[in-house]
């Protein structure tokens, strides 16, 4: 499932999907907002899975 999200004047967004791929939230975005360029957020690793299952085991 996937999303698009559109930052209005710095400090407002708006969010529209939910899309069933990639290419269709692509072309969304470009036929109705002209947008050329995407990008994603980072996914970052902060160790909360490896923190859990060290909890299960205890």
């Amino acid at each position: 499932m996937w999303f698009l999200s559109k930052v209005i004047e710095g400090h407002q967004f708006e969010i529209c999907g939910p899309f069933e791929s990639a290419d269709a939230t692509m072309k969304f975005a470009h036929e109705h907002h002209g947008i050329t360029s995407y990008r994603g957020t980072p996914e970052f690793d902060d160790g909360m899975d490896e923190l859990l299952e060290a909890l299960k085991t205890q």
